[in-house]
């Protein structure tokens, strides 16, 4: 990243964006840290944060990228490396033909989108499904939920384990936006209780984009 003094910076046209390096490094030590502490990976939310000049600082500090379509996916895979995930809210058949050779891991946000692609892909990647927990601390309505007639996730009442034998992870994005650990750690509990069934088959566990967590299951699929 290139250091800038006043009389460079004056010459520059405007409008462009200027990055503390120092700043950025501070909370990827941060970040590091919750790594060391939790046992969890991290990776990088591209549709939050997805300027890639920043990412020969970023790397070293992170597991790799996460996505919310196939040209994210591209630009992590080509420009981050580490694992690449996949997801969408709705993928054709030429999406998933598109990330399949780049992606780690490809969560589906609907059973009819899993059914649908599963031939298609099953061999390729790992498998996620996207889950409704319809309970949320997300900071806005546009990332909720448990908001009145949303489709992001599926809900408990439309599961059953056979799910399990399709899927390696379950995805819960509930977050986005939230500064209160103590209402995290509540959806967490109610996650755990919720889906306890589930989460005893599965090999990993997303957290969502926003809270940037990958948790890694010690235990192999059963």
């Amino acid at each position: 990243m290139a250091v800038l003094d006043k009389s460079s910076k004056d010459s520059l046209n405007t409008p462009y964006f200027m990055i503390n390096e120092q700043a950025l490094i501070n909370n990827l030590e941060k970040a590091k840290q919750l790594k060391a502490i939790s046992g969890a990976k991290l990776v990088l939310a591209l549709k939050c944060f997805s300027t890639w000049g920043t990412f020969d600082t970023i790397k070293p500090y992170l597991d790799g990228t996460t996505s919310s379509g196939p040209y994210e996916v591209r630009l992590g895979h080509e420009k981050f490396g580490g694992e690449t995930h996949a997801y969408s809210v709705g993928y054709s058949d030429a999406d998933i033909e598109a990330v399949k050779p780049l992606s780690d891991k490809i969560i589906f946000n609907s059973l009819s989108q899993l059914n649908h692609h599963y031939q298609q892909c099953k061999e390729d990647t790992s498998l996620g499904l996207r889950i409704n927990p319809e309970m949320s601390v997300a900071g806005q309505d546009l990332a909720n939920p448990a908001r009145p007639y949303s489709r992001l996730g599926v809900k408990q009442s439309l599961l059953d384990l056979s799910v399990t034998d399709k899927v390696d992870g379950f995805m819960f994005h509930m977050n986005c936006e939230n500064k209160d650990v103590d209402a995290f750690i509540k959806v967490l509990d109610h996650i755990s209780s919720t889906f306890a069934a589930y989460l005893d088959k599965l090999s990993w566990l997303s957290l969502g984009e926003a809270s940037f967590l990958l948790i890694q299951a010690t235990q192999s699929k059963s």
